[in-house]
């Protein structure tokens, strides 16, 4: 099977194997076969996942060995964030349904198995370093309250857009 890993008609070949590909690998040669060396993908994707391979991209850029030697600040890394998410908006993006509590105040969400757990916290084991960084360079330019701003923000706008808001709030 490891052939499948090194297989020398694939073109492009990465020079390294993400955390997920390999998780994948040990999880289902099969699987990675399919989603890694073939490129079949599911029709359909969550936007918890788009959203988490966009970020996964920003990171993947950010650390590239040609952006080590230059200074990027906040407003190019969320340019970058940006340009990913427009490149890669489809229209089979869907929302998990969610239900909303009101005696308890709060969405509903569906529980994650174990294995599913398992694996969040596996592959996430970075983000506190990540977070961190990327808040010495807020602090640095003095954004750390607009980033903090902004953030508060997503949970208005996730309400809007569960609520069937069809007016666009940032066109005018």
């Amino acid at each position: 099977m490891w052939n499948l890993l090194f297989n020398k008609n694939k073109k492009n070949l990465p020079n390294y194997f993400s955390y997920s590909q390999i998780n994948s690998y040990k999880l289902c040669p099969q699987q990675y076969k399919l989603l890694y060396i073939d490129g079949i993908r599911k029709e359909y994707e969550s936007i918890e996942s788009c959203m988490g391979k966009r970020v996964h991209s920003v990171l993947e850029w950010l650390y590239k060995p040609e952006n080590k030697e230059i200074y990027i600040n906040f407003d190019r890394i969320v340019k970058e964030y940006d340009r990913y998410w427009i490149d890669n908006w489809h229209s089979k993006i869907f929302v998990v349904s969610t239900k909303f509590s009101r005696k308890e105040k709060k969405y509903l969400y569906q529980h994650l198995t174990e294995k599913q757990l398992n694996y969040c916290a596996k592959d996430v084991i970075y983000l506190h370093e990540i977070y961190n960084g990327l808040m010495k360079i807020l602090l640095r330019e003095k954004r750390d309250r607009l980033y903090k701003e902004a953030i508060k923000f997503i949970h208005s706008r996730v309400d809007l857009d569960l609520a069937s808001f069809t007016t666009d709030i940032w066109s005018h």
